[in-house]
């Protein structure tokens, strides 16, 4: 008679084992590729929210998103129409063009038809879901940095003294695409953290990591902020007279 021939226990702790090394090896394997897809597909979206500002400056004079205007104050319901001199911001907040909002009762809607509305183009695919309602930076409404280097003079820019964000705050002199004058070499977007990473650092301050960032000209290029003149764009060129839209912010 036949006998069925089962796995001793040597036989199957040795599978196990096979098995667990396998794993071991496809898993970083795996993380690295996702983490490259989601690299990928947030470059796309820099490259959309590039080409958006370039329609809005098309259709507005030739000029960056930004300036004085009225905006809801305070956001949401019951809010006034008020004027407001910086309506463009750089956080997180609604005032980002990047967030692409398209309720005025949170801010201005910059970008929202050159995107078609998209509710989820603001954020990188690396970072947590972002918000399509709400105001302040705590919205999280955008995970893209815009650079208030775009909307000031650069005579403004050159010494952030210059710049008053208290009462009467300095208002936004929103800079002609047209007066850039390194376009391939002035970041006009950027990831706020490196969300693409194993360790997330910040664009602006710790220790150098690598970052999507967009350039006027529209290419869009993956690297380490250590390359960058000041990894504050708000401040491009600042301290010489090569500041704001006629400084570089990478060689």
């Amino acid at each position: 008679m036949r006998r069925n021939h089962a796995f001793t226990l040597v036989e199957l702790l040795v599978v196990i084992g096979i098995i667990a090394l396998l794993i071991g090896i496809l898993l970083p394997a795996l993380s690295k590729a996702q983490r490259h897809a989601r690299q990928v597909a947030c470059m796309s979206n820099e490259r959309q929210l590039i080409q958006a500002v370039i329609m809005y400056a098309g259709d507005n004079k030739g000029v960056f998103p930004g300036g004085p205007g009225f905006r809801i104050i305070p956001p949401g319901p019951g809010g006034v129409n008020t004027y407001e001199p910086r309506l463009a911001s750089w956080d997180t907040e609604a005032q980002n063009p990047y967030s692409c909002n398209s309720d005025p009762q949170w801010g201005p809607t910059f970008l929202a038809k050159y995107v078609g509305n998209s509710k989820q183009i603001g954020g990188c695919p690396g970072e947590p879901k972002i918000n399509d309602t709400g105001s302040n930076n705590l919205a999280n409404r955008t995970s893209y940095w815009y650079p208030m280097s775009l909307v000031y003079k650069p005579e403004e820019v050159m010494f952030a003294g210059n710049i008053s964000s208290t009462p009467p705050a300095t208002p936004q002199t929103p800079q002609k695409l047209t007066r850039v004058r390194h376009p391939s070499n002035k970041v006009i977007i950027i990831e706020r953290k490196s969300y693409h990473e194993r360790t997330v650092t910040d664009a602006d301050r710790g220790p150098f990591s690598n970052f999507a960032m967009g350039f006027v000209d529209a290419h869009v290029v993956y690297l380490n902020s250590k390359v960058m003149f000041d990894r504050d764009i708000n401040w491009t060129g600042r301290g010489t007279e090569q500041a704001g839209v006629l400084g570089r912010d990478v060689p």
